[in-house]
């Protein structure tokens, strides 16, 4: 075991025990409200935009950031207290323990996706960043490292390009 052992074990006990404390429900209620938010907010915030150009002085620039972020909370909060409310009802019905368990299987998985997706872009981008003969004596750098590959076969970092400065820049 290496210090990027530790550096896998710290996150993936996180996640794990934050999935047993909120249950199964809650932990995908948070999902889904961060899905369900993104997606709505891309699609339907310039009705909020609409609003607050009518409603508001607000600079044109700020109008879509504020409107995604309007829009992105509404529809967020409101998966989550959905959510919540099954919760509640899973807790009646007696079945707390298993959604607590559920929760915590859930967060283990959640957390090594996003630390498979971390090392997976850190190995495309600076190949060099983690030495070979640390991965090499590391339990866990290559179990967690193979399921972005696994889940998504044909992804390919060499065909991605990172944003550059005129990609970002916002216009002042």
């Amino acid at each position: 075991m290496n210090w990027l052992d530790i550096a896998l074990v710290i996150p993936l006990l996180w996640f794990t025990y934050k999935g047993f404390r909120n249950g199964l429900i809650i932990e995908l209620a948070s999902l889904a409200a961060l899905i369900l938010g993104i997606y709505v907010a891309l699609h339907f915030s310039f009705y909020a935009e609409e609003y607050l150009r009518e409603n508001f002085e607000i600079a044109d620039k700020y109008l879509y950031i504020i409107s995604f972020a309007i829009t992105f909370l509404i529809v967020a909060v409101l998966v989550y207290l959905v959510g919540k409310i099954i919760h509640k009802l899973v807790s009646i019905v007696a079945l707390g323990f298993l959604n607590r368990l559920a929760g915590g299987v859930f967060g283990f998985l959640k957390a090594a996706l996003v630390l498979s997706v971390i090392l997976y872009f850190l190995n495309g981008f600076d190949p060099g960043m983690l030495k070979a003969e640390v991965k090499e004596k590391s339990y866990l750098y290559s179990p967690i490292e193979s399921i972005v590959p696994m889940i998504i076969p044909g992804l390919d970092l060499d065909e991605m390009r990172m944003p550059t400065q005129e990609d970002i820049r916002i216009p002042v």
